[in-house]
């Protein structure tokens, strides 16, 4: 759950070559406990390959409920995002292009979104017609369980279910690593 004191406002650092980076909006998470792929505390810097992802269960925005358990054997790209959040609304047609690129491959791609309102959320999926799916992460705790400290937040999961990376905020080039990195856990 973000509370709306915690939600920053958007700021554009426009850098030497005239790239442009989103920070992330502000985050703090919190709620109940989550199922479980594994149990491990939030990734620490280096450990990545090394350590397992935190598991969850939790429902999507048909009210079907997914657990990261359920794409053990593929590549797992997460999404933390929200509604109100403007850089993860710039960083989302990128996520849609990843989710067509490797569709029909062992990757899924998956929303988390923080919101509040699960209706609210419901009626942006379907307006933005978001493929891949988006699951309600608002009153868990998996944002903390990964780390996420502002969004969006992204993460690659690989497909023993180990933390591969992570990318907090967003820049365009971040969608050029991530298919690099998927392509090079796909062996292509």
């Amino acid at each position: 759950m973000i509370p709306p004191s915690a939600r920053r406002s958007l700021w554009v650092f426009p850098l030497a070559l005239g790239a442009v980076v989103w920070t992330a909006c502000g985050s703090n998470s919190g709620g109940q406990s989550s199922d479980s792929f594994s149990q491990t505390a939030a990734p620490v810097a280096g450990d990545f390959g090394k350590n397992p992802a935190p598991g969850f269960s939790l429902q999507d925005t048909n009210g079907k409920t997914v657990s990261l358990a359920d794409f053990k054997g593929k590549v797992v790209f997460l999404d933390f995002w929200a509604t109100w959040c403007p850089p993860c609304r710039i960083s989302m047609p990128d996520v849609e292009k990843l989710h067509r690129h490797f569709q029909g491959k062992p990757v899924q791609v998956l929303g988390l979104n923080l919101d509040e309102n699960p209706e609210k959320v419901k009626r942006f999926v379907e307006q933005k017609k978001i493929p891949y799916p988006v699951l309600l992460a608002g009153d868990s705790d998996v944002a903390r369980s990964y780390g996420v400290g502002g969004i969006p937040h992204f993460v690659l999961i690989d497909q023993d279910g180990r933390l591969v990376n992570d990318w907090s905020g967003y820049a365009p080039e971040f969608a050029g690593n991530w298919r690099a990195l998927i392509n090079q856990l796909l062996g292509a």
